[in-house]
């Protein structure tokens, strides 16, 4: 890393990447869960 900032953006770059993977996988196990439970 160049400078602290480069470091500072690719930290929130990982945590909102992880955020949406969370949200996707969420409403996956929910779709999936209804598509077994109908």
């Amino acid at each position: 890393m160049l400078t602290p900032l480069t470091s500072t953006v690719d930290t929130t770059v990982i945590n909102v990447a992880g955020a949406i993977v969370g949200l996707v996988s969420i409403i996956l196990a929910l779709a999936w869960w209804r598509y077994l439970a109908r």
